[in-house]
């Protein structure tokens, strides 16, 4: 894997963690540490995916599906939707 493919989902995780830093959202170290793995790890995958898949109909649909399984795991830990994980 290209330095690049690695820089670009480093450079996005940093980018989405600074908004809660600057407006100073009540997170602790582990709150922090989660997202960042979380945003890091989709990022990868997404790039895996951009670079692995050639049909641009099967990418989309892809890309789509880890993005949705990012945005549950997110409110899932946060608010606990379904389970009591963010309560």
């Amino acid at each position: 894997m290209k330095s690049k493919n690695i820089l670009y989902p480093l450079l996005g995780t940093m980018a989405i963690l600074s908004i809660p830093f600057v407006a100073k959202v009540s997170w602790d170290m582990s709150d922090y540490v989660t997202a960042s793995i979380l945003l890091f790890a989709t990022g990868l995958l997404l790039v895996v995916v951009i670079n692995n898949i050639r049909n641009q109909k099967k990418k989309i649909i892809v890309s789509g599906i880890i993005i949705a399984l990012t945005v549950y795991v997110w409110a899932e830990l946060a608010v606990g939707i379904f389970t009591s994980l963010g309560s």
